[in-house]
């Protein structure tokens, strides 16, 4: 439930309504693609065993703050998108 999740959806949905289903088929075979792609990382990171050699080094006072800041931000226009639909819909407007 993220923000990129809630607009694929809006995307794919509206390109079925509109008959493109073709479209929107290809668009969800280069999402799973893309899924893959960046999962790939994740599965280095969490599910293979830590290179002996590496030093730890620390993060950086405003590369965390950008990082807590991006996530959360995604979290929250994941969680409730109304507020930024809403928005864009006055924008269009």
């Amino acid at each position: 439930g993220t923000v990129g999740f809630v607009a694929k959806y809006g995307v794919f949905s509206l390109a079925v309504k509109n008959g493109f289903l073709g479209l929107a088929v290809l668009g969800m075979v280069t999402t799973v693609i893309s899924a893959a792609y960046y999962l790939r990382p994740i599965v280095m990171m969490y599910f293979r065993e830590p290179s002996p050699n590496l030093p730890e080094t620390p993060v950086p006072l405003p590369l965390m703050f950008s990082l807590v800041f991006t996530a959360t931000a995604v979290l929250y226009l994941g969680i409730f998108p109304t507020d930024y639909l809403t928005m864009a819909s006055l924008a269009i407007k």
